[in-house]
């Protein structure tokens, strides 16, 4: 038997009868800044900010005006950036606000790679020659990930997808606008591909210079465009599928706007609606029929403190 050895880690004051039983870390972490600094890799991984530990929070980290440069396109050649939990598949991920901004990755396997975490943010940046994809938005389990923008970036030869989404839960919203993308995409020409994500998963896609003959989200091509993924996986377009909208989120039924919403928030109507049953309106909350009429089995009610309907 090997001899007892000491957590130095958590410093508790309990040996451990082997090395399988020490070294493990809870992190609460938070409002995290990484300003202009140049990494140079050496191999594997760049700036790893990770969690195996359910208990653990990582809650804001901003990468500014920084320069990643790699050593190949190889798998073994790693990622610039991964921000990751093991405790996926959680409606409120204890991983979260990845903000990457006016930075430039160059060189590497993948770019920019989240997995399990909400509300990544990656604006400015330029990212080049990649074996993979340039950003990953995805988890192993399906989570909710938040808002996630992608906006006003360069990407230069990608070797596959430009963006890459999966397992993405209900309420997920991905931004992507403003991005110029050259020489970049898999074999099939995909600039982003979404696996696995379930429906009422909004997408908006608008004012990028990429080669449109590629395929965006699989079979879709969309530029100025909300696209609604719908239970059957495929897309459609607002005009086409969605009768409620709060700002620019697209919702299928109105129910499911009215449950969207919150106090302040206004549920527009996109079209004539019939025999929708009984809906109430929150607190708070305004229903703006817009020239748009519930006819049949329709009835709309205010919660006792009060919604407005007009």
């Amino acid at each position: 038997a090997s001899k007892p050895v000491y957590d130095y880690v958590r410093d508790s004051g309990v040996w451990c009868t082997d090395t399988n039983n020490g070294y493990y870390l809870k992190v609460n972490i938070s409002d995290i800044v990484f300003d202009g600094i140049h990494f140079q890799a050496n191999g594997g991984n760049t700036l790893e900010i990770a969690t195996s530990q359910a208990d653990s929070v990582i809650d804001g980290v901003t990468v500014n005006n920084c320069t990643f440069t790699g050593v190949g396109t190889t798998s073994a050649s790693g990622i610039a950036i991964r921000f990751y939990t093991d405790n996926q598949g959680e409606n409120t991920p204890n991983v979260k606000n990845l903000t990457v901004k006016d930075t430039t990755i160059e060189n590497y396997y993948q770019g920019i790679y989240t997995s399990g975490a909400a509300n990544t943010t990656v604006t400015g940046c330029t990212i080049k020659n990649t074996g993979h994809n340039a950003i990953a938005l995805q988890s192993s389990k399906y989570c909710n990930l938040g808002n996630a923008v992608v906006t006003d970036n360069t990407f230069e030869n990608i070797g596959d997808r430009v963006i890459r989404i999966g397992m993405a839960d209900v309420g997920s919203k991905f931004t992507i606008t403003g991005n110029t993308a050259t020489n970049s995409g898999d074999d099939k020409g995909e600039m982003i591909k979404d696996a696995g994500t379930k429906a009422d998963v909004t997408y908006i896609i608008k004012d990028n210079s990429w080669d449109m003959s590629a395929n965006i989200l699989n079979t879709v091509a969309a530029n100025g465009v909300t696209l609604f993924k719908t239970a059957a996986d495929t897309y459609v377009t607002s005009s086409e599928m969605c009768v409620a909208q709060i700002n620019d989120i697209m919702y299928p039924s109105l129910s499911d706007a009215i449950k969207a919403a919150k106090s302040g928030d206004t549920v527009t109507l996109m079209a004539d609606l019939d025999s929708i049953g009984k809906a109430i309106l929150p607190a708070g909350v305004t229903l703006d029929g817009d020239g748009h009429k519930l006819t049949g089995d329709s009835s709309v009610y205010t919660s006792a403190n009060g919604g407005t309907v007009k």
